[in-house]
């Protein structure tokens, strides 16, 4: 009896092909692989596997003989991913997993996010609309970290501290409200030191050649 089958994500494309590296590192053929699979899984095919059969055949596998390959680089391995998503809505998730991949950020900061957003929400729930939300408070977030990440970068270069940092800070706010306390947090601090810095490593530098040609 075929196991019930979820959208293909690519978490379960993925075991579906350790499957097969695991069957051919034991010598399997085609026949053997599906006697293997029906014995521990139940199905013949592995496009009949989900993910709890896949791990069955791959645990089965590995005792006795294959080994586990070295874990691919991809977030969508992690734990939380979700195996199913409405129709629709799967190029937004790779969106999201793209987004978490590049900030490092495991599928729980997702979810924690969209529960901000639409309370009670799951990913596998979300509509388009909420994973628009949640692909543009990433997004936010992304570069509200690359922007701290150059502003600490050109601050270390040009010998600042984080004393002279929050100095800066409160330099640049606005008279009519006071400093936020979280200026590490804020877009408009931080793009705004990014282009002050800028400005005086530039000049730093062009009084380094002046004095080179000198």
């Amino acid at each position: 009896m075929k196991a019930p089958v979820s959208r293909v994500t690519p978490q379960l494309a993925a075991r579906r092909k350790a499957v097969h590296a695991a069957c051919r590192q034991l010598g399997m053929d085609d026949d053997a692989r599906r006697d293997f699979m029906h014995a521990h899984a139940g199905v013949r095919s592995t496009n009949d596997l989900d993910l709890h059969g896949c791990q069955r055949v791959l645990d089965a596998a590995r005792k006795v003989g294959a080994t586990r390959p070295a874990p691919e680089k991809y977030v969508g391995r992690h734990p939380g991913y979700p195996e199913t998503c409405r129709r629709g809505c799967g190029a937004l998730l790779e969106k999201v997993e793209a987004l978490l991949a590049d900030m490092k950020l495991p599928w729980a900061y997702a979810t924690a996010t969209l529960r901000q957003m639409h309370r009670n929400m799951r990913l596998e729930w979300a509509t388009a609309r909420q994973l628009h939300d949640l692909v543009a408070a990433l997004v936010v977030e992304q570069k509200k970290r690359h922007m701290l990440e150059a502003v600490t970068s050109l601050a270390r270069a040009l010998g600042r501290t984080d004393s002279d940092l929050n100095a800066l800070a409160r330099w640049l706010a606005p008279v009519s409200r006071p400093l936020t306390p979280k200026w590490q947090r804020d877009l408009r601090y931080l793009e705004a030191m990014a282009e002050t810095l800028s400005g005086e490593w530039a000049a730093r530098q062009a009084a380094a050649r002046a004095a080179e040609a000198a």
